[in-house]
Order: C-alpha cells, then structure tokens, then sequence
C-alpha cells in the first residue's frame, strides 16, 4: 500500500513521467504483492501448512520444548534448530530463533539502518 502511494505521489509531483514508469511502478507494487499472496498460500496461516518433523529420531530439539521458550513464549533460542523464523507460541506472528547466528546478524543490521535514520 505504501509504494502504490509512493508510486501515485511521484507521479502527481511531477518527479516522474512517462508510460515506462508506470509499468515499473506496476512492478514494484505487484512483484512484492504475488510473492506475500504466495507465501501465504503455501505456508498457511502462521505457517501451519508447511511441513514439520515432529519425530523424535530427528535430533533436532522439539520447537514446544519449554527450555528454549522464554519471556512467556516471545522469545526463542535454540543452537539445535536450524530454522531462523519460528512461529510463536502466542499469537500467530513469526519470532527469529536467537540461537542462529543469522537471526543476530539481522538485528545488528536493523539496528545499524535505525542508527543511520537518525542521524539523517
């Protein structure tokens, strides 16, 4: 929704102009769009479609396991999981497992775009 504004705005103030944008705008609005509608159709709701080992013999830690669930099921960390979005015990969002290296390196790179939105 906000790029379709973004798209529209450009257009109205004259920073852009020509049938060439418009089928990029098009693009930018509707690539995003199909990949979410995607998403959402092959993982489901909070991603119950998609498939899940709950076996023993897999050697991997269980995701319901109350050792790596903290801060009344927020947050999760667990090195045995490969998995870096897990889908929280509350609610039906999505949290990172902070037992991945990646998941630390995604917040570090949050924290560095905030830090330079400020300074802007």
């Amino acid at each position: 929704m906000i790029a379709a504004l973004a798209v529209k705005a450009s257009e109205l103030w004259g920073l852009v102009s020509g049938p060439g944008w418009t089928v990029l705008a098009v693009a930018l609005v509707a690539v995003p769009s199909a990949g979410a509608v995607v998403w959402l159709v092959r993982a489901g709701d909070a991603g119950h479609r998609l498939d899940h080992d709950d076996s023993e013999s897999t050697g991997v830690a269980q995701r319901d396991d109350d050792r790596h669930w903290h801060v009344g099921g927020l947050v999760y960390a667990n090195r045995a999981d490969p998995a870096l979005p897990v889908h929280q015990r509350v609610g039906s969002r999505w949290t990172l497992n902070l037992g991945h290296p990646a998941s630390w390196l995604t917040l570090a790179a949050l924290l560095v775009v905030a830090l330079l939105a400020d300074q802007a």
